[in-house]
């Protein structure tokens, strides 16, 4: 930001004849240099960083391995016991010494490779995409579509091969993208736990493949856990971590497809657009803001959901949108979807705006699961760019979330309303009402979080950026390079000394990107 504020003022000088074509040329290109320089200076340094932490990352899996564990665990359970048992400390000192000594517990149990979690995701996902594919349409979509079978002479089932096709390349194609781009950043949050972070996954995406809604869960689980501590990486870490699960769900259920294409592609493109404009500004705003902003936005849909379980969504109208109601559409969707980056769920919100503008609720279904799917993609590299999630916690959902949705097909739609003949809408009416319970409590907790942000001592005030041109004259370039390794954070003594135990240790210089 400075090398291009410093660009501008030169630019303006020139305008104003204050700088000859000359001196701008000169100055422009050791700004370049200058910068380019220090860029590659931070990328040796990050090299560097990486490439001892991924050492000492499989040094200390390796002196794990000859770790008595049952020893440990006793050990474990018996600092616990002592904690618990004095009664000299208060109630939150204790909590806080049981919170360190889980840390460390956890820190000293055998981690899983990255390899091995990314295979797991792997080979869960095509095995679970494929098996509900072939259930979905040898005995579900007879079901969905009211006794009629497959054919490509219907256009509705065709639309819905075609969008069934898009959402398994979308699969395989984001699955393929957090494989080459995610796998080597998962020792950036080694601590966690992945069982624990699956376990949220599931229940979070068997909640949502039933229409009652993923983040909302999602971010309660993960706030009660502290298992996402930078609350900044809190819409990342949801957004690249139910991707997948989202998009499976999207693409089982868009074969019940009864809605107008029209309608169905304008809402779920404005959603996909929303999300990827949104995924820039919210890596652009701090942590205070993105937990309030979270909290109301919860709170809100909460009221839509109440509003939705008391019947006033329940229409009986058209199976598509035309008109001003379609311009009306595409600008929510756009809204929601942008809503999403941030961490808050779609299918309130579209449930909503589809009754208002007069089609059937059950249409809501294949807009909202289509949207929420196709549109996570579109923020994922911008989140991946600025490294604004927590790897091995994404992981964790992505796992948990297709385990989740996969069984909330077959046991609800397939065994409950294929098998059983349930009506969903009387499955899911109470699970409903849990969810908006759930949604108050996270908007709680996310509200009392940006309280907590308020009272740090920290200065978001951004200052204004000094004309060095301006300023220095003469001293231009020396003052100039002077803030750039003021910004740049370059500790050239650290560097000689990683640099050294680089060479003693014999350690292979990986390259960060």
């Amino acid at each position: 930001m400075f090398y291009k504020q410093q660009i501008t003022f030169l630019k303006q000088a020139l305008k104003k004849n204050s700088l000859t074509k000359t001196d701008f040329d000169l100055k422009e290109k050791y700004i370049k240099d200058t910068y380019y320089e220090y860029c590659q200076k931070i990328q040796e340094y990050l090299n560097l960083n990486y490439s001892l932490a991924m050492y000492e990352y499989q040094e200390s899996n390796k002196l794990k391995s000859d770790l008595d564990y049952q020893a440990l665990q006793q050990e474990f359970k018996a600092k616990v016991a002592r904690i618990l048992q004095d009664n000299t400390e208060p109630n939150q000192t204790k909590k806080q010494e049981l919170r360190n000594i889980k840390t460390e517990y956890n820190m000293m149990k055998r981690n899983l490779s990255g390899r091995t979690i990314v295979l797991m995701a792997v080979i869960l996902t095509l095995l679970l995409l494929l098996a509900s594919l072939l259930v979905n349409y040898l005995f579900y979509f007879k079901i969905a579509n009211d006794g009629e079978k497959f054919t490509f002479t219907n256009k509705n089932h065709l639309t819905a091969f075609i969008f069934m096709c898009i959402g398994i390349v979308l699969i395989l194609g984001f699955l393929g993208f957090i494989v080459f781009n995610t796998t080597k950043r998962i020792f950036l949050d080694k601590k966690e736990n992945l069982f624990k972070i699956s376990t949220i996954g599931f229940f979070g995406s068997f909640t949502d493949t039933i229409g009652v809604g993923s983040f909302v869960v999602t971010v309660a689980a993960l706030n009660a856990t502290n298992s996402v501590s930078d609350v900044k990486k809190l819409p990342g870490t949801l957004n690249i971590g139910l991707t997948i699960p989202n998009l499976l769900a999207g693409t089982l259920f868009v074969s019940a497809i009864q809605v107008e294409l029209v309608t169905l592609v304008t809402l779920v493109i404005a959603a996909m657009v929303g999300a990827f404009c949104a995924a820039k500004i919210v890596n652009k705003v701090n942590k205070k803001f993105v937990a309030l902003f979270v909290a109301v936005c919860l709170a809100l849909a909460g009221i839509l959901m109440i509003l939705g379980q008391v019947g006033l969504f329940n229409t009986v109208g058209t199976k598509g949108l035309s008109g001003w109601k379609l311009a009306v559409g595409i600008i929510a969707f756009f809204i929601i979807g942008g809503l999403q980056s941030f961490g808050v769920g779609l299918y309130a919100p579209a449930l909503a705006i589809v009754s208002l503008l007069g089609m059937e609720t059950i249409i809501a279904f294949p807009i909202m699961t289509c949207a929420a799917g196709f549109a996570l993609p579109t923020t994922a590299w911008t989140f991946h760019r600025d490294n604004n999630y927590s790897p091995k916690v994404a992981y964790g959902l992505l796992i948990g979330g297709v385990l989740g949705t996969v069984t909330a097909f077959f046991v609800v739609f397939v065994g409950i309303q294929g098998g059983l003949g349930v009506k969903m809408n009387e499955f899911t009416y109470y699970l409903k009402w849990f969810a908006v319970g759930v949604m108050y409590y996270a908007a709680f907790m996310l509200f009392k979080k940006y309280l907590d942000l308020r009272k740090e001592n920290v200065n978001l005030s951004k200052a204004e950026t000094e004309n060095y041109y301006q300023k220095y004259k003469e001293k231009f370039n020396e003052m100039f390079t002077e803030k750039l390794a003021k910004i740049s954070l370059m500790p050239t003594d650290e560097m000689l000394k990683e640099e050294s135990k680089m060479k003693m240790y014999n350690i292979k210089t990986l390259v960060w990107t």
